[in-house]
């Protein structure tokens, strides 16, 4: 049994090396989002190879063809090609003479391509090329159920977010119905905010009759030490709760919040702040 995808691909690199001639063996998949050509797996035998700084465009790239064609692509001898010649004259300073591209496509979508390469000439016979096609396929099959269950695994997470900002509306409307008091109300609601968005402290700003203060209504934040919570005012004026409550803009800060009677200290750990405003 092989424990990772780099183990399983060492594997299939030897047990092909034994059939077909192999100095170099890649997987490159196709980025829709980017547009753009990434190296997924890369086996040498042992060789230690530097990969170019700059980037070969696509369009420039056997890849390139077999993505754009989905067709094999074999060009029996390196020294006489003269396409591609920024991709030839790499794969030549590494001895390659021969190299052999397929396509990695399955029933749903084209990945991008699987390619062998080979120091003697005429390494890849036709025959050679259809089983290295058989090859592919079972490359692009496994490749597609991997991404497939990645995407999964992002559709969840989205959905288990949406799920769970849900809750949060569900528990604020309980809150309210509760009756509860408004000191009780708003600290229920901010300890909820605190679970479910899984941030470290929130905390509810009031402004008072002048409207020259905010009233720290409900402070949520289990790490904090101090002992008045829920007792602090802060300016308007100069402070980034004050601004967000005068312009109605929310703000987020790398900073810690400015929040008087907190020591600094207090805050050490916290990355990021957002302030929205109550509306």
């Amino acid at each position: 049994a092989h424990r990772s995808e780099e183990e399983l691909f060492r594997a299939l690199a030897e047990a092909l090396s034994e059939v077909v001639s192999i100095s170099l063996l890649s997987v490159i998949l196709y980025d829709e989002e980017s547009h753009t050509f990434r190296l997924h797996a890369f086996e040498t035998f042992g060789r230690t190879i530097n990969l170019p700084d700059a980037k070969i465009p696509p369009d420039e790239t056997t890849i390139g063809w077999v993505y754009r064609h989905q067709l094999p692509l074999v060009i029996p001898s390196l020294r006489k090609e003269a396409r591609f010649p920024r991709e030839m004259e790499f794969l030549r300073q590494l001895g390659i003479q021969s190299n052999c591209g397929i396509p990695l496509t399955t029933a749903h979508r084209q990945l991008g391509a699987f390619s062998v390469s080979s120091e003697q000439e005429n390494a890849y016979s036709e025959e050679n090329v259809r089983f290295l096609s058989l090859v592919a396929d079972q490359v692009a099959l496994s490749i597609g159920d991997c991404l497939n269950l990645e995407a999964s695994r992002k559709i969840q997470a989205e959905l288990q977010k949406k799920t769970d900002r849900l809750k949060l509306v569900l528990e604020v409307n309980n809150s309210v119905a509760s009756n509860l008091a408004l000191g009780e109300l708003l600290g229920s609601i901010s300890v909820s905010i605190r679970q479910i968005m899984k941030c470290d402290a929130v905390c509810v700003a009031l402004p008072d009759s002048s409207q020259k203060y905010l009233h720290i209504s409900a402070f949520d934040f289990p790490a904090y030490q101090g002992d008045a919570q829920e007792e602090m005012t802060v300016p308007i004026e100069g402070t980034y709760l004050g601004n967000v409550f005068q312009t109605r803009e929310a703000y987020l800060t790398g900073h810690s919040p400015d929040l008087p009677g907190v020591e600094e200290a207090k805050w050490e750990g916290l990355q990021a702040t957002c302030i929205v405003p109550l509306l």
